[in-house]
């Protein structure tokens, strides 16, 4: 059984030397997170340690929508969730007294 698995994780190289084989776990570059979520988390990061800004008039889409060249990632997925309009079910809150 373990070599049945070991045959199945070791692949030949192409140009047959027996010798020269590897497995999938030499090449661990699959894993490495990629260049547009390394952006994305500096992003983040930017974000999060800039400073609070006054929104006009408390719009934050618009604040958005005016600061997506310097947000690429987080603008759109902020746009998204503050496009989500506001649901009300009609059920009222009983009073303290």
């Amino acid at each position: 059984m373990l070599a049945l698995l070991y045959s199945t994780l070791t692949m030949s190289l192409q140009d047959g030397d027996s010798n020269n084989e590897r497995n999938i776990f030499t090449d661990l570059s699959c894993f490495m997170p990629s260049r547009n979520a390394i952006a994305a988390k500096d992003e983040l990061m930017t974000f999060l340690n800039s400073r609070p800004e006054q929104l006009d008039n408390g719009n934050a889409l618009l604040w958005w929508q005016r600061n997506q060249s310097a947000f690429p990632h987080l603008a759109p997925m902020a746009l998204d969730f503050l496009s989500i309009p506001g649901v009300f079910d009609g059920v009222s809150v009983p009073d303290s007294c």
